[in-house]
């Protein structure tokens, strides 16, 4: 028998070893996306990418033992921020199909109202109508009659806001009958459209263009698009966001008329509403974003969930024209690179800035809006 060299086989074996636990190791996400990043912008990376900040989502908001989200105020139920989850998570959903997704939304779904007195009702008519849009869209992808039911109820009660201060229009308050603004409006028309194209009645059709026409004619500027957030907030009949000093001028505002402008453009085939949607979608690209083409910050509490409201709304024009894709990629490819953090997952104000600690509920929402936003730019 030849004599073996006893080293050198241990050195070979040593060797084999070592390159097969690289090669079934489990990868780090992050190096991971480092050489996915090496590759063009493909639907496979955005869901990538997307899936990633759902799961950070999950993990760092939801609070499994008191079966709840939770924000930096405890006290606080932060109805409105609720009810944007649900519609993220019905993004996850749509987009993967996955059960869990749903599951989840079920959670919160029936914490909120628990949290709420055992109502889905508030003094918010905005907060109201932004939870019917996600219980609407449920029913549509789910068939659970429930949704459709709490939807129904919640319109129902939503409509009974209008009134003719300030010439018509939906309160923002159960209490402040004549103050108006936009985010009280252009979702409840998104609404009444949609629950139209659902179950074909006419009166929905009508208030959704009675709600659109009363924007138009008080709280947008006719010459450049531009839409303001409200009329008489202190009582003094003053339109905010109308002036150029203004800083009451906002991103969701601009997004929730052009997704009220392109329902109607659908339901109804007027080129008029796809007029009105790309006129405020590109005067929006001139007052929101920065030099770098980036959207601006717009601080956070409640102004964290701002550009995401935006981003899904300028999407559905996207989906008809294309053109805005560019601009959504590259606040999404910013945020990713830069804004995300990468070992907490948290995401702020500044999308081109790290977030260097943790962010609340609100500010995460409107970076993982545009992440799945992203990802429908690429389908």
């Amino acid at each position: 028998m030849k004599n073996i060299n006893i080293k050198a086989l241990c050195l070979v074996f040593l060797m084999v070893l070592i390159m097969g636990c690289q090669t079934f190791q489990k990868p780090d996400r992050n190096s991971e996306v480092s050489v996915m990043e090496k590759k063009e912008i493909t639907n496979e990376l955005m869901n990538y990418r997307a899936n990633i900040v759902q799961e950070d989502f999950d993990r760092l908001y939801w609070d499994q033992n008191r079966s709840r989200l939770h924000t930096d105020q405890e006290d606080q139920l932060h109805f409105w921020w609720q009810a944007h989850a649900l519609d993220y998570l019905l993004d996850g959903y749509e987009r993967t199909g996955k059960q869990s997704y749903i599951h989840r939304f079920q959670e919160i779904y029936e914490s909120l109202y628990s949290l709420n007195s055992q109502s889905f009702f508030n003094e918010f008519y905005d907060d109201m109508e932004w939870l019917a849009l996600a219980l609407l869209r449920a029913y549509e992808l789910t068939g659970h009659q429930e949704y459709l039911d709490s939807t129904h109820s919640l319109w129902s009660y939503i409509k009974l806001g209008w009134n003719e201060h300030q010439g018509g229009g939906i309160a923002w308050r159960t209490d402040t009958p004549e103050y108006k603004n936009t985010p009280a409006n252009m979702p409840a028309a998104i609404l009444s459209a949609r629950l139209h194209k659902l179950e074909g009645c006419e009166e929905d059709l009508e208030w959704a263009c009675r709600l659109f026409d009363w924007e138009v004619k008080t709280l947008v500027d006719f010459q450049d698009g531009t839409v303001w957030d409200g009329i008489n907030r202190q009582g003094d009949g003053r339109i905010d966001g109308k002036n150029s000093n203004d800083s009451w001028l906002f991103s969701y505002c601009q997004g929730v008329f052009i997704g009220a402008a392109m329902e109607l453009y659908h339901l109804t085939g007027k080129t008029e509403y796809f007029g009105h949607a790309q006129r405020t979608a590109k005067r929006s690209m001139e007052i929101l974003t920065n030099d770098q083409g980036l959207l601006c910050e717009e601080g956070d509490g409640d102004g964290g969930l701002f550009r995401g409201i935006y981003l899904r709304y300028l999407s559905i024009l996207n989906e008809e024209t294309g053109e805005y894709s560019p601009f959504i990629l590259k606040n999404a490819n910013t945020l990713w690179d830069i804004g995300r953090n990468k070992k907490q997952g948290y995401m702020g104000q500044k999308w081109d800035q790290c977030a260097d600690s943790k962010t609340d509920l609100s500010l995460f929402l409107g970076g993982a809006f545009l992440m799945e936003m992203a990802a429908k730019t690429v389908q």
